[in-house]
């Protein structure tokens, strides 16, 4: 049975290359132009820029190539899947990421390198096997996030969740079967520390969390 698609972009983008040429081959997406900002000479720099990466990557760690040392190794952020190109001919098996918040998607492109992948969202638990990885490879993760939710709660810096940690020592207070309701000296000095902003967005997204779960809204009724 034929299905229909609305575009070309939800097709691979031509005829593959046999293996193992098609793992240095520009992938037909690339060729035709649909994926975004990515041309022939970004794949081709991007491959060139990868190949010196993990050549030193093994000058540093003369273990990544070695048998039974590295088996699952995750690439947080692979874009086109240079780095488990040049893994290829060692004894490893590499999961390609393409974050969801990322500009661009190129997985289409990891597939038609015949590379494994997938997409994932770093705030969210990671569900695809293996769960564990005995090394993860990150490039610039961070940079990827750095204007996001994930280091911004609401506008608000990476200093407000550090801060929101620090109230571990206020949880003996809180509690509702607690009979001491007179914090420690180290529970106000979190309380001081922390941002008055930081505390009113962390109540208002924790309040919406279960209507984005699809659960009842929170209601806290008073009780006299």
């Amino acid at each position: 049975m034929n299905e229909e698609v609305a575009n070309e972009k939800e097709v691979a983008g031509g005829q593959l290359e046999k293996w193992p040429k098609r793992l240095h081959a520009i992938p037909p997406r690339i060729s035709r132009g649909t994926v975004d900002g990515v041309t022939e000479d970004v794949f081709q720099k991007d491959s060139e820029l990868w190949k010196r990466r993990v050549s030193y990557y093994k000058s540093v760690n003369n273990q990544l190539g070695q048998p039974a040392r590295y088996r699952n190794i995750l690439d947080m952020n692979a874009f086109l899947g240079g780095f488990a190109t040049n893994l290829v001919n060692d004894p490893v098996w590499v999961m390609n990421i393409v974050p969801v918040e990322a500009k661009v998607n190129t997985l289409g492109a990891i597939y038609e390198r015949e590379l494994i992948g997938t997409y994932q969202s770093w705030c969210e638990a990671m569900s695809t096997y293996p769960r564990t990885y005995d090394l993860i490879h990150a490039d610039s993760v961070f940079t990827l996030y750095e204007n996001s939710q994930v280091i911004e709660s609401q506008g608000q810096p990476q200093t407000c969740l550090a801060s929101l940690g620090n109230l571990n020592v206020c949880s003996p207070f809180v509690l509702p079967e607690t009979s001491n309701m007179t914090p420690s000296t180290e529970c106000c000095a979190a309380l001081q520390s922390l941002d008055h902003e930081c505390i009113c967005n962390t109540v208002r997204v924790a309040t919406r969390l279960p209507s984005n779960c699809n659960l009842s809204p929170v209601s806290c009724a008073r009780h006299h």
